[in-house]
């Protein structure tokens, strides 16, 4: 700028003091107007940071979506550096999908967490899918915790700026300022882009983004008494036709055309227009390139720093305000608490788990965890939060969103071996008492399934769960000798399960006992008259009832590709009714048995502990054990080893399964090894290459036997068997790696593995969300 220029913008400056001023002599009312414009709204923080260093501070900051979270914050006293640095550490994924980690789901939930790809509710008899693609619970929680220092404040005229937040009311077709209330909400409210967030409830109305009406309101600065405004714009106007070449451009241009005329005209009227547009490279939509965006940012305003510089000298007759966040002491007493939109069937529930008591203090920390237990129940689509003041007394408002009573939830699945199915849920909330679940699972698939679950939470504290299962599978079933497929079987397996766990802590751990019955049939793919099998069978039943304790502990962060945390589960049982129908085909080889199984007690465990050694890296090292322990056998009873294959552990596979003898193995096909006893540790590397996209080199290693335990514990850090043999402890090892993608059906496994004594690499592939444990 020449001196010509700047000689003009202080002398415009000072005639408007003489003028409009000349008698009070007061400041000049300065407003800064920043736009809409989503990621790209971190180029105004470069803005901010020049106002700071010239020491200029607004009289009233107007913001619209993204510049409504940053201009929010700005008025409430945080600097233009420190939001530079929310900008630069902030995990932008994990606010904008709202995902509720698994570790921060209850104990009893953990199980059916993220299981399926698409959820549907049933209100009034109508099956409804979810109004937006993205859950805001993250981001609400973020702006909580941000706004904290004025949860007590009001009036947004009290802040340290002025503030307002644009939002557009879709339900009267305006454009609707928010000058009072919760400043999270009113953030929220200006950046609920339609479609993509749900709408605000806000009074009687609902709220959507700003940007839709007015995503540059430098208008209402000028009706607010602005003489002076700083404009800060992100967005850019019409599309020029040659880029209107996409439905998406087209759909947005449509949806915004008298927003974006607006935005013209509103330029025009910006003493200093910080024009951010032509220096931009990347979208709204890419928050994975804020560090970009905001040194694209810093280019207008060093164009224009002339014009900072001016009106800085013009500001310095006059007493600007101080612009700090106010001194709140970061513990706080809760004199009142009301629960709202929580039915009476779950406010026992949310009361207790909550367990958030009127007069204790609590940090703002120790209030969002408690928040979070909430959450955890797995009731609620979204939980906030409200300040209640009134005068000494200081409340809070829980306000929650629940879930429809009836669900639907659907998912997909296939891999080379079981092949391909869909799994159909229903899941029906508190309709057999109060705090409870009933689901139903069905696998339509070529091996089909099913899961019929009935839950319920008791107890004064509501740390008590009830939990009863049927569980049936139908498959066909290879058997494998020397690694290779030689017969086939019709395998039935049925389930029925029964436990009563009690919560160590809601989230992470808990102990139970229960009583389990299975039931397991094989019967030969071919007629034995027509071609026999390798068991000589006809058919094949075992049905054996376990008593048993457990104990459970899970920090795990994610359901699927967990980057940290630990999981443990560990059961004892002890196998009391056990019996055994075995018909044979050929008499002379071996007669019918049926009868009495000898006794068993088995005891498993498992181990999985992930490191995260930076934000793309983390190194996974488990174990399984999986004991027998067999009674000496009494003269009248069926032999174990013989006839106790349906009893048995059953390893290999890369996808664990409901059957909860069933066991992992990389390198083995799905059950493809029985065996009565087996340790085995692994040890991989997770490695993010990009989002979503994963390579995981790992290494597995067991030690098998196929007797009892004293047999196996004499040799088993020193097998000599072969595996494939199926007779003598023996070691299994395995050495590959896992190529995988985290897409919206599921996870996208491609998995290359070695395993001994075959010496053979095997390819296996798997898609989607099976039905799991």
């Amino acid at each position: 700028m020449n001196n010509f220029s700047k000689f003009f913008i202080i002398l415009s400056c000072f005639m408007w003091v003489l003028v409009g001023h000349a008698q009070d002599k007061e400041k000049p009312k300065v407003a800064l107007v920043l736009s809409g414009g989503g990621a790209l709204g971190v180029a105004h923080i470069p803005t901010l940071q020049k106002l700071d260093s010239l020491g200029i501070v607004p009289d009233l900051i107007v913001g619209t979506s993204m510049g409504s979270i940053v201009g929010g914050l700005y008025a409430i006293g945080y600097t233009g550096d420190e939001i530079a640095e929310l900008a630069k550490t902030t995990d932008w994924d994990a606010l904008f999908t709202g995902d509720v980690s698994i570790k921060d789901v209850s104990n009893e939930e953990k199980s059916e967490f993220e299981r399926y790809s698409l959820d549907f509710e049933i209100v009034n008899g109508k099956i409804k899918p979810l109004v937006a693609i993205l859950n805001d619970q993250n981001l609400r929680d973020f702006f909580s915790v941000l706004t904290y220092p004025v949860y007590n404040i009001n009036n947004f005229d009290d802040f340290s700026i002025p503030f307002r937040s644009m939002t557009t009311d879709i339900v009267n077709g305006e454009q609707l300022l928010i000058s009072q209330g919760s400043l999270t909400t009113a953030m929220r409210a200006s950046m609920s882009i339609p479609g993509v967030f749900k709408p605000v409830e806000y009074e009687n109305t609902l709220l959507v983004d700003g940007g839709v009406l007015n995503n540059f309101p430098v208008d209402v600065a000028k009706k607010m008494g602005a003489d002076f405004i700083i404009g800060s714009e992100v967005s850019g106007g019409l599309r020029k036709k040659k880029e209107l070449d996409n439905l998406e451009n087209v759909l947005f241009q449509t949806g915004m055309i008298s927003s974006k005329i607006l935005t013209e005209k509103n330029k025009q009227d910006c003493d200093i227009l910080i024009d951010n547009v032509p220096n931009l490279q990347f979208t709204s939509s890419d928050f994975d390139k804020t560090d970009i965006i905001y040194q694209d940012g810093k280019k207008a305003v060093h164009d224009n720093e002339d014009k900072f510089v001016a009106l800085a000298e013009m500001l310095k007759p006059y007493k600007q305000r101080t612009h700090q966040k106010p001194n709140m002491d970061r513990v706080v007493s809760v004199d009142t608490i009301i629960y709202k939109g929580i039915s009476k069937n779950n406010l026992r529930l949310v009361m207790c788990r909550s367990d958030l008591k009127p007069h204790q203090e609590y940090t703002t920390a120790e209030a969002r965890n408690h928040i979070n237990r909430i959450l955890g129940t797995n009731l609620f689509s979204s939980i906030y939060t409200n300040p209640i003041i009134n005068g000494a007394t200081t409340g809070v408002e829980i306000t929650a969103k629940e879930k429809a009573l009836n669900q639907i939830k659907l998912a997909g699945h296939f891999d080379n071996y079981r092949g391909v199915g869909l799994l159909v849920n229903y899941t029906g909330r508190n309709i057999i008492g109060a705090s409870s679940r009933l689901m139903t699972t069905i696998d339509i698939a070529e091996q089909p399934k099913f899961k019929v679950q009935y839950q319920k939470i008791f107890g004064n504290n509501k740390d008590f769960w009830f939990r009863s299962e049927i569980f049936g599978v139908k498959l066909d079933q290879d058997v494998f000798i020397s690694g290779e497929s030689v017969d086939e079987m019709n395998y039935k397996y049925l389930q029925i399960d029964n436990s009563i766990n009690k919560n160590i802590h809601t989230l992470k751990s808990f102990i139970g006992v229960g009583l389990s019955y299975q039931n397991t049939s094989l019967k030969p793919e071919a007629d034995p008259d027509i071609a026999n099998n390798i068991f000589n069978l006809i058919n094949y039943k075992l049905r054996t009832t376990e008593v048993y304790g457990q104990y459970a502990y899970n920090t795990l962060d994610k359901v699927f590709f967990p980057s940290k945390g630990l999981n443990i589960e560990t059961r004892l049982g002890r196998a009391f009714y056990n019996n055994v129908n075995a018909k044979f085909y050929d008499r002379s080889i071996r007669d019918n048995e049926s009868g009495h199984l000898t006794g068993f007690t088995k005891l498993r465990f498992h181990l999985k502990n992930i490191i995260a050694i930076n934000g793309k890296l983390s190194v996974l090292v488990g174990g399984n054990v999986g004991f027998t322990f067999l009674d000496d056998v009494e003269s009248d009873d069926a032999s174990y080893q013989e006839l106790g294959y349906g009893a048995n552990y059953y390893i290999g596979g890369n996808i664990r399964r409901t059957r909860r003898d069933n066991y992992k193995f990389y390198g083995l096909l799905e059950d493809e090894l029985p065996v009565t006893q087996f340790m085995g540790a692994n040890i991989a590397v997770q490695y993010e290459c990009i989002k979503n996209l994963y390579v995981t080199p790992h290494f597995n290693i067991a030690s098998v036997g196929f007797d009892d335990f004293s047999d196996f514990s004499k040799n088993a850090f020193s097998p000599t068997g072969e595996w494939k043999d199926n007779l003598e402890t023996s070691n299994l090892v395995s050495l590959g790696t896992t190529f995988s993608y985290n897409s919206i059906l599921g996870p996208i496994d491609l998995d290359l593995s070695w395993v001994n004594s075959t010496e053979k690499f095997r390819l296996s592939f798997a898609l989607g969300i099976p039905l799991g444990r």
